[in-house]
């Protein structure tokens, strides 16, 4: 990706290449691992990256920090709401929130994918669900999810969120 962006920083394949490398990132990140023989780096569980997926992350933030500040690079929201979503996926959620607040796009897209880290960043951040947290969830899950939820799923939803929560911190994305 470097590459690319000091031959032709608007190439099309910069967007393409950093779509799959945040795929990568989150199949590390989504994705449960508990191998009885895996290493401490390659044995984490969901929403808790290795030390090799943040190694990965500060070598990332780097290059699309650079991206966005290249003078050639027309589409700056996109690349905050990447580099938002890469750090909402490493908790750095200081940094994710302060880059979503910085997006000032009419896009549609880009509205909905600033709509979907900005709920994932809050479901991040709850200590707990109660009543309130359901309902601010379930209306936000309409607003930004192309799909119905119904109260069931919900519940669901807020169980699975519960149990995390006795286990570690809530973190979850609908």
């Amino acid at each position: 990706m470097e590459n690319i962006l000091e031959i032709y920083p608007e190439s099309p394949y910069i967007k393409l290449l950093a779509i799959r490398y945040i795929n990568k990132m989150e199949r590390n990140v989504l994705t449960r691992y508990n191998h009885s023989n895996a290493t401490d780096d390659t044995r984490f569980s969901f929403m808790q990256p290795s030390g090799k997926v943040l190694a990965e992350y500060e070598r990332g933030q780097k290059v699309i920090k650079a991206v966005m500040n290249h003078p050639k690079v027309s589409d700056k929201d996109f690349w905050a709401l990447y580099l938002a979503h890469l750090s909402f996926l490493c908790k750095d959620y200081q940094q994710a929130s302060a880059l979503i607040d910085s997006v000032r796009t009419t896009k549609p897209k880009l509205l909905k994918q600033k709509s979907r880290t900005q709920f994932s960043l809050y479901l991040a951040q709850l200590k707990f669900i109660g009543t309130d947290e359901e309902k601010r969830s379930a209306n936000t899950c309409k607003r930004v999810m192309p799909m119905k939820i119904s109260s069931t799923k919900l519940s669901v939803i807020s169980i699975r969120c519960r149990r995390t929560t006795a286990k570690h911190s809530l973190l979850t994305t609908v």
